[in-house]
């Protein structure tokens, strides 16, 4: 999925492309195996986070390794223009949260299209400088 972030692509596009690969493989899961999985790592941080310290490090790795692809974005978004001066960090977290919440509301319906629907509002997501 990571090639969804390829600085080929607008900033902007980038994120949208990583929800349209998104719903494309959790839709692609659904139809040969007949659920949809969710997040790996999301997964494994609710089920073992608390249970085995390691794991719960190099899931969270993975994780950060994802969000990074999005503050990258973000900020590229912010530097041409598409979005507004907002708090870069916050903003990338916070749309990854929300692309992390809709797999588990998703996976809890095993239903592919609520990515697609609720993710094409992700870049809508912005977190305001702290003044």
């Amino acid at each position: 999925m990571a090639k969804a972030f390829s600085s080929q692509y607008p900033p902007l596009e980038r994120i949208h492309r990583f929800v349209d690969e998104l719903y494309r493989f959790q839709k692609a899961q659904v139809e040969q195996h007949g659920h949809l999985p969710g997040c790996p790592f999301g997964n494994v941080v609710m089920e073992q986070a608390t249970q085995d310290e390691v794991l719960r490090a190099k899931a969270d790795g993975c994780i950060r390794s994802i969000s990074n692809h999005f503050r990258t974005a973000v900020a590229d978004a912010v530097q041409s223009g598409d979005l507004p001066p907002v708090d870069e960090s916050a903003t990338a977290d916070a749309m990854f949260s929300y692309l992390e919440g809709i797999q588990l509301m998703a996976k809890s319906r095993n239903d592919a299209e609520i990515i697609k629907t609720l993710g094409a509002v992700v870049t809508s997501i912005q977190v305001p400088l702290k003044t």
